[in-house]
């Protein structure tokens, strides 16, 4: 149930939905606790987590690293 609040899937475990995975803070999984919705932890490996965290989310770009953004933009003005 793609884009629905933590509300709204509080109403829909209540009415016997599963919606699914989602990735909660704890504050978030609390609330929903309190409002009597059964969540379950999923953990993984240490060696996917490993992974995971080597392969980073493909946002962050270094700035001064070579080939990072102010590499990028020295070359384009250049260029």
């Amino acid at each position: 149930m793609p884009g629905r609040t933590a509300p709204s899937w509080a109403a829909a475990a209540r009415e016997g939905h599963r919606p699914g995975r989602a990735l909660l803070t704890g504050e978030q999984a609390g609330a929903l606790r309190g409002k009597g919705v059964r969540l379950t932890e999923k953990k993984v490996s240490a060696q996917t987590h490993n992974r995971l965290k080597a392969a980073g989310d493909g946002v962050f770009r270094p700035y001064c690293r070579e080939g990072g953004l102010k590499h990028q933009m020295a070359e384009n003005v250049v260029g």
